[in-house]
């Protein structure tokens, strides 16, 4: 649930004291009822003035009279108490999903006021209703279809993974055709490619379900750097750019309270969404102690992200390129997804430091120091994974 200032004038200002024309009258019932939103207008006594045929559908021709009654319709929003902190607060509230029977809705709380000699007076506020049912159920369908369709994929792209690299490494002097090794290098490459797309929807779907917790144990992130950069570090020398690590050596860090192979899994993305954006130059890793946490950066020299692209970074299936209506072909933009829901399922965040065009990107996340506190806490954070449908991507 997100609130917004109300803004002091504009769509939410009326004028006080003022009749319109019937003219005006009639082109702003009009206008109302042109929405396809239902619209529902409640006065300071909380009782309904206007409605419109749309909100009538919605809520399949129900009556009522007062705010009173609309709750007793919908007791899932909370209405009262929600339209109470519009009145006090002059802030709009949107509520992303309330159930009513098998319906899921949104709807959109804001309070109507007027000014004079810069004192706002509240008139009363409007709810928009908006059936967001079809949409959800699409949604939730393709979620499903991707979920089969990994997991019926990953057993045969395994196999190819597999009898590829056997035929490099046991038949390998075997092979005199160029061509033929060429062309099975470029299958065991496509089906890596093709297996870690199909472990990032699996990842998804299983995060979604609930079925992916962290096991928080205490370890050294200092460890977890080392062993991503062993394992990565043939792809970046194929790239011909440098991997290294600033973080201190074992045993001069304050210890993590996280789950040691989730952690892994954010670095490793990172470094290769920095890695995959990077010609020149190449990545540091590097740390930094704040308070009760513990940061690991990941900055590259890389091609930046423009500003009008960061919004979408940790959002699902997006990914940011020169252009808001194209893809990079490269990756499913579900890794900064992932990560954003596994560092704040472990108690932490994941931001965007910087972002340059041209010149690189900062990223970092941060995890709990091990502490008496944080052993304590409750093990495992659940993340609202629903309110980061659709949470940032350079992204693969």
């Amino acid at each position: 649930m997100n609130e917004q200032q109300a803004p002091q004038q504009g769509a939410q200002t009326m004028a006080a004291g003022t009749a319109l024309p019937v003219e005006e009258q009639v082109k702003l019932r009009a206008a109302i009822e042109s929405m396809n939103l239902g619209f529902l207008y409640i006065d300071v006594a909380e009782k309904i003035s206007v409605r419109n045929k749309v909100f009538g559908d919605i809520f399949a021709g129900k009556e009522f009279d007062d705010l009173a009654g609309f709750a007793q319709i919908l007791p899932t929003a909370n209405l009262p108490a929600q339209f109470r902190r519009v009145a006090s607060s002059m802030q709009s509230i949107d509520i992303a999903e309330a159930m009513w029977g098998e319906k899921v809705l949104h709807i959109y709380l804001a309070p109507v006021s007027t000014w004079q000699e810069e004192h706002q007076t509240y008139l009363g506020g409007i709810i928009l209703v908006e059936d967001i049912t079809e949409a959800k159920m699409t949604e939730r369908s393709r979620d499903e279809f991707l979920s089969i369709a990994s997991h019926e994929l990953r057993t045969p792209l395994t196999v190819i993974q597999g009898n590829t690299s056997l035929l490099q490494d046991l038949y390998g002097d075997q092979l005199k055709d160029e061509n033929i090794v060429r062309i099975i290098a470029d299958i065991h490459e496509s089906s890596q490619h093709l297996i870690k797309i199909v472990n990032d929807f699996l990842d998804v779907s299983s995060i979604e379900e609930g079925n992916v917790l962290s096991r928080p144990e205490e370890f050294d992130v200092s460890q977890v750097v080392e062993r991503v950069i062993h394992e990565m570090q043939p792809a970046i020398n194929a790239k011909k750019i440098y991997l290294t690590s600033e973080v201190p050596a074992q045993g001069v860090l304050p210890k993590l309270w996280a789950d040691a192979d989730r952690t892994k899994q954010i670095i490793y993305n990172l470094v290769d969404n920095a890695a995959k954006f990077t010609d020149q130059g190449g990545v540091t890793i590097s740390t930094k102690v704040e308070q009760e946490m513990l940061r690991i950066v990941v900055s590259d020299t890389g091609k930046g992200i423009p500003e009008s692209s960061q919004k979408l970074l940790f959002h699902k299936f997006q990914q940011v390129s020169d252009s808001l209506l194209t893809r990079d072909n490269s990756g499913t933009g579900l890794g900064l997804y992932i990560c954003r829901i596994l560092a704040q399922q472990m108690g932490g965040d994941i931001k965007l430091d910087s972002a340059i065009e041209g010149k690189g990107s900062v990223f970092s996340f941060s995890l709990p120091i091990a502490s008496s506190a944080t052993r304590q806490a409750a093990p495992v954070v659940k993340p609202d994974v629903q309110a980061q449908i659709p949470t940032t991507t350079e992204a693969s």
